[in-house]
């Protein structure tokens, strides 16, 4: 029989056993949604995480301390030989607020940018760039000044983990009285690049404006200025040897990490949280990558076998309804054998009639998981929703899905009905 005569009737049997149809698209269109819909999400986070995490970003954890007196010698040391840290680097924060307070009426001066001073060596700069900028380099409302032991830290050890070239001039010696400068604060101040070069071994000090000419730091001398995205993992500061002042009020230690690795950086920063005995804190653009990994996490070790089991079920009462539909319909074959048609041509009528529908219900089951990922993100993710319209990302999960349930309900109905005709003759069927 020709396949467009099969294609006809097979039409005419979809239209007259709708109730049969209709329960059979149910049946796949709801395994396929709910296994979709969590291999899609999970397929979505993965993509994000990939595409939208360079190579190159730093990853690293934080502890803060309010002792700084302690410098967390041997725990850094320990800390450096944990599988995959890079670099381990100390901070102290130096107030100038404390360093500066008035001891008339106990309280601190003005130090925002406004009423702060670059003097490098006695040519003064001002403030002369909008809080836009200031917003955009990530900078507090006045200059800070950070200050890194030598002895224990090395701060060309964290440059040479994530940059070429850090510095614009100079270099990381720092002796005692030697700062570091970020060029942002040279940008805020107005000062033009082709200055950079002739500030290295000058001096530097800030002063304020109120109360006139009054000095706020030691005298510095200018040993490095470094290139702005230096400052992307550590507070944009000054860098100053650590003898300098003792006024100090916490201390911050960074532990860089080579590379993210989800799983290797989990389980450092569990050995790392116990060295310190403290609980770090992940750096920034990391911490929705960490939840990330936790949705992607759940999603496969616990939603997947749920809808697993669920779907199984569906498909088991799906072949089973399949198989008492077919049994019950054994006088309709027996009258199409009756008629000429041999059992090739009923199994192929047959697996028409079942590809259709599959193909109708794996497509909508898959089109409908894909638009409830959306929803899930929504809804999980509201303050940084990380799905996005992925054609392709579609069209490889319908090119994959819809032909595997084409195959596996055609192979399971088919293989079924033809050996129903193959070993019984038009009377058998019709007596049984």
């Amino acid at each position: 029989m020709k396949m467009s005569n099969l294609l006809s009737i097979a039409l005419k049997n979809l239209r007259r056993h709708r109730k049969h149809h209709i329960q059979v698209f149910f049946g796949v269109f709801l395994s396929v949604f709910c296994i979709m819909t969590v291999v899609l999400y999970s397929m979505f986070l993965n993509k994000h995480i990939n595409t939208t995490i360079p190579d190159n970003l730093n990853c690293y954890l934080t502890y803060h301390s309010d002792d700084t007196s302690n410098n967390y010698k041997e725990e850094c040391e320990s800390a450096t030989d944990i599988k995959g840290v890079g670099a381990v680097l100390g901070l102290t924060d130096i107030s100038l607020y404390s360093m500066n307070m008035n001891s008339n009426n106990n309280m601190p001066y003005d130090f925002t940018f406004d009423n702060e001073i670059l003097n490098i060596s006695g040519k003064q700069y001002s403030y002369s760039h909008s809080d836009m900028l200031q917003d955009e380099y990530r900078l507090f409302s006045g200059i800070e000044l950070f200050r890194i032991n030598p002895d224990i830290f090395d701060l060309s050890d964290y440059l040479n983990l994530y940059y070429n070239e850090a510095f614009l001039y100079g270099s990381t010696g720092l002796n005692d009285g030697d700062v570091i400068i970020p060029e942002q604060y040279l940008i805020l101040y107005g000062i033009p690049e082709s200055e950079y070069e002739s500030f290295i071994g000058k001096s530097l000090s800030i002063e304020l404006k109120f109360p006139k000419n009054y000095t706020a730091t030691p005298e510095y001398r200018i040993c490095g200025i470094i290139k702005q995205e230096c400052y992307n993992s550590f507070p944009v500061s000054l860098i100053v040897s650590s003898d300098m002042t003792d006024s100090s009020t916490y201390s911050l230690t960074y532990v860089y990490f080579e590379n993210f690795e989800n799983d290797l950086f989990n389980s450092a920063k569990k050995e790392l949280d116990q060295i310190f005995n403290n609980k770090g804190n992940i750096c920034s653009d990391y911490e929705n990558i960490i939840t990330l990994h936790k949705q992607i996490g759940f999603a496969n070790h616990v939603l997947l076998i749920i809808v697993l089991i669920l779907s199984m079920s569906f498909l088991l009462h799906l072949i089973i309804y399949l198989f008492f539909y077919i049994n019950r319909n054994e006088m309709y074959m027996a009258l199409l054998l009756s008629l000429g048609m041999n059992s090739k041509n009923i199994t192929m009528l047959n697996v028409i009639e079942i590809t259709m529908n599959s193909l109708f219900s794996s497509i909508c089951g898959v089109l409908c998981s894909y638009l409830l990922s959306f929803n899930i993100d929504k809804y999980i993710n509201s303050d940084k929703m990380v799905i996005i319209w992925d054609a392709k990302l579609l069209l490889i999960a319908l090119l994959i899905t819809v032909p595997v349930v084409i195959i596996l309900m055609a192979l399971i109905s088919g293989c079924y009905v033809y050996r129903q005709c193959r070993y019984m003759s038009p009377e058998q069927l019709f007596n049984k």
